[in-house]
């Protein structure tokens, strides 16, 4: 019975787990999606990840105002802390998305006072903030 609810589950496409940038609010945008040239004119970017156990991702990108929204594919995975692939999921430093050929790291972190669990945009540089 439990596999028959996993495989039903699987096949809804139900999300592994959901991610949201910036979060919480005052946090770093995504620099990925803050430089997209869809975005000409919004007020500030939110997005949620979707994340599949595949390696898939769902980006649901929205307006800082939210009058304006769409939606992209792209793949992610986990790097440990030196950038390879992590042996055991406690070795899970960042999770990076890529978006045609675009990438982007974040670093999962803790906030005090926030009942869930972030992730934070890594800059380029490697640093958080």
């Amino acid at each position: 019975m439990r596999s028959f609810i996993l495989i039903a589950l699987l096949a809804a496409g139900c999300a592994e787990s959901l991610w949201k940038v910036p979060y919480p609010p005052g946090e770093r945008p995504s620099m990925l999606w803050s430089r997209d040239s869809r975005l000409t004119g919004w007020n500030g970017v939110e997005v949620e990840y979707a994340l599949y156990g595949a390696g898939d991702v769902d980006a649901t990108v929205r307006s800082g105002d939210g009058r304006h929204q769409f939606s992209e594919h792209g793949r992610y995975w986990y790097e440990n802390e030196h950038g390879g692939r992590p042996d055991f999921y406690k070795d899970q430093a960042y999770l990076v998305v890529r978006f045609d050929g675009r990438e982007e790291r974040y670093q999962f972190v803790h906030h005090p006072g926030v009942d869930r669990g972030c992730i934070s945009v890594v800059a380029p540089d490697g640093n958080r903030n």
